[in-house]
């Protein structure tokens, strides 16, 4: 089991003094040379996840609202849009990982379980166990949900490729329990909180995730190519940068500031367009940086690989994909109406929760 990583949380006191108030208003767009591509199968897939994780969620939230509020937010549609290339049945085990580790995240943000620490460690050490492949006790709907996500992309795995995945998952399941844990957000360096955030926002697995779904295994390439590794670790850093970016309402919403939004803020005594102008100059410097390199990477011997080539273009659809999928899910907005447009023009407002459903049915 993997040594705890300290993730802070919510609200500091200087945090707290330079949130925005709500309905401060603010613009984020983000240019992508990359266009969305969506898995052809989508439709079917997300139906089929749903009809998975439904009762599970229902026994999980204790309640038919909380789950049918939480599959509206719909993580499958992430899932086809960010591995749009995924082969045989791997779409629909990308869309069941996609629903469960999105609660599981959730799972650890309730109050009841932050401020009961002893009920935080025991989720801990049985997420641990169902990711190593001991199944859920009675009652732990969550963690049954956790076993049989990681059983059925491990079936599919070289075993050295299991190990990546289930070693990524142990860091972000500590990650995100730790949120009570460590040193205030106020000490963070902005290096030292991206290096917390790729755990904590899952982005490590997502880009493992693109190996499964082309049912390749590039680990031995990854770690002796820097060119090669260093693509795959700009498509990570672009995904912590996408999520800050549009899911600074939602954590405002939940009482945490652990974005990179405030640290810019606290840093640069930058006001909220400011600081989201320089996450976007961020995110597009970085895109730039991985077009230079995955160019590079094809110019030279990895070049002529089918499996290099397909691999450099799936990565290529993580950049378009969690802008559309952030833009109009309720998960991160809350008010939706999807055009196909994604929005400009924003207002920080609260999101509601899939707790609160939960809790007014209890």
């Amino acid at each position: 089991m993997n040594q705890h990583t300290h993730r802070p949380t919510a609200t500091t006191t200087a945090a707290a003094a330079l949130w925005p108030k709500e309905g401060t208003p603010y613009r984020l767009r983000l240019n992508s040379r990359f266009v969305p591509v969506l898995h052809r199968d989508t439709a079917n897939i997300e139906r089929r996840a749903n009809a998975w994780a439904r009762p599970l969620l229902v026994a999980h939230f204790r309640s038919e609202r909380a789950a049918d509020a939480y599959l509206a937010q719909r993580t499958p549609f992430w899932a086809g849009m960010t591995f749009s290339h995924a082969r045989h049945d791997r779409g629909y085990w990308a869309a069941v990982n996609a629903i469960t580790w999105g609660v599981v995240d959730d799972a650890f943000a309730r109050p009841e379980v932050r401020d009961d620490h002893a009920r935080l460690d025991l989720l801990r050490h049985l997420f641990h166990q169902a990711i190593d492949g001991t199944p859920a006790p009675e009652g732990e709907s969550a963690v049954r949900m956790a076993y049989e996500a990681v059983v059925g992309v491990a079936a599919d795995m070289p075993p050295t490729m299991a190990d990546r995945i289930r070693t990524t998952l142990h860091k972000a399941i500590d990650s995100s329990a730790d949120q009570n844990r460590g040193p205030l957000l106020d000490t963070l360096t902005e290096e030292a909180y991206l290096a917390i955030r790729a755990d904590d926002m899952w982005a490590v697995w997502i880009v493992i995730m693109t190996e499964y779904a082309l049912a390749i295994d590039l680990g031995d390439e990854l770690a002796h190519d820097p060119d090669l590794h260093q693509a795959a670790q700009l498509a990570t850093d672009s995904i912590a940068y996408v999520n800050d970016l549009f899911s600074f309402n939602k954590e405002i919403s939940m009482d945490e500031a652990f974005n990179l939004i405030w640290i810019y803020m606290r840093d640069g005594g930058l006001d909220l367009q400011s600081a989201i102008d320089k996450l976007i100059a961020l995110q597009q410097s970085n895109e730039d940086e991985f077009v230079r390199l995955r160019d590079r990477v094809l110019a030279g011997p990895l070049g002529a690989r089918t499996d290099i080539r397909e691999y450099l273009s799936a990565l290529e659809h993580i950049y378009p994909a969690s802008p559309y999928f952030y833009s109009f899910s309720p998960r991160y907005r809350a008010h939706t109406r999807w055009d196909g447009i994604i929005p400009e023009h924003y207002i920080v407002e609260p999101i509601p929760s899939v707790f609160e459903i939960a809790k007014s049915d209890a």
